[in-house]
Formats: structure tokens, sequence, C-alpha cells
């Protein structure tokens, strides 16, 4: 659905203090956060969103207080991100821990959302060792600045430095295509990986 390059920059925002601290202390090694095992993911941990009813009962979990605190701290990124995209509506969301010395395997994202949003990334922490590939490009994402990328092209990420890299990453839907998929596919579920689902823009 979104026909870009491989990587597009669409400005920067300042990372508080507060958020970087919660990150680099946050207990990532804790069991309840989801590390889905294919590809180098089992050593990633994801905190969700939990932005739309299409998402169903998406990877709902226990979170503590701890991870509700770092979740609560980011708002405001989000709330900026539709600064940029206004009207736009959030289908899925995640705060996305890479340890160091970590490598996932290419591939490509290949949900029902994946082909109808554009997917947002934003640099929480990092490190110049740590990559976004699609196919033979490689980007580094800088703290603070806001990506989009075709991840519909084989894509991984990579983070070789010696501190974790932490990003927020965020599905959101054109609200025209939003009501569209919505007035065809009332009980659809998003996050289903069949290709049924087509509508006209």
């Amino acid at each position: 659905m979104w026909q870009e390059s491989n990587f597009t920059k669409h400005g920067d925002i300042k990372i508080s203090d507060k958020l970087k601290e919660l990150v680099v202390t946050h207990p990532w090694e804790n069991k309840h956060l989801w590390n889905p095992k294919f590809l180098g993911f089992e050593n990633t941990q994801f905190i969700y969103y939990y932005f739309s009813e299409l998402s169903g009962t998406l990877y709902k979990r226990n979170y503590n207080e701890q991870d509700l605190a770092l979740r609560s701290e980011t708002q405001y990124i989000l709330d900026y991100i539709l600064t940029i995209w206004p009207n736009y509506r959030f289908i899925k969301g995640e705060i996305a821990h890479c340890p160091p010395n970590v490598k996932q395997g290419m591939h490509v994202d290949f949900r029902v959302f994946h082909r109808f949003c554009h997917r947002v990334h934003v640099p929480i922490t990092t490190n110049t060792q740590a990559h976004l590939k699609v196919e033979n490009t490689k980007q580094h994402l800088a703290q603070g600045e806001i990506w989009t990328f075709n991840n519909l092209k084989l894509h991984a990420s990579e983070n070789l430095g010696l501190t974790g890299r932490a990003h927020i990453i965020v599905d959101i839907m054109n609200p025209e295509v939003y009501d569209k998929f919505i007035s065809k596919y009332p009980e659809s579920y998003l996050y289903e990986t069949t290709d049924k689902y087509t509508i006209e823009l």
C-alpha cells in the first residue's frame, strides 16, 4: 500500500531525559516481555501498545508498573507523530529493545496490517553500530529521528554496538483506507496472514 523508497526521514523529536533513563534502567530480561522465536527476534523484547479494535487481543501481557511507566512516558512522541500524519489511525505499536550483538534475519512483514499501514520508527536509545537494512541499503537511525521504510521489502535490524537499542515502532493507517477497510470488512482481524483483503483507493 505504501509505495516509497527504502528509507524516508520525516523529522526529529527530542527524547526526554526521563524516557532515556527509563529505557536504560528497564529490566528487559523479564520473562513476560514477548520474545518471538524466529529470525533472531528471540533476543529482542517488546512492550506493546493496543490501539485498535482491529488488533483483537494481540499479545496482551500482564505488564508490570515499570513497563507501563515506560509506555506512558512515550505518549508525547505518539502525539507528535500525529502532527506529521494528521487524522491517521494507530493500528499497532511497540517499544522494541534489541540488546548488543544481535542480528535479525532478513524478512518481509506479512500480516494484513503491514499491507495497509505505514510503519514508523523513532529511536529512543541507540548507538552508531545499530542499523536497519532494506535489501542492500543500510541506514543508521539516530536518536529522536522519525523514519518510515518499505517493510514489504526484505529487511532486518542489527545492533552490533555495546549498548542496547530501543525503538518506538508504530503502524499507522490513512483514515480513508481505514474507513474503507472497516466498511468492507467490519469483522476483520488485521493480524491475519491472508491475502483475501482488498480495497480500491
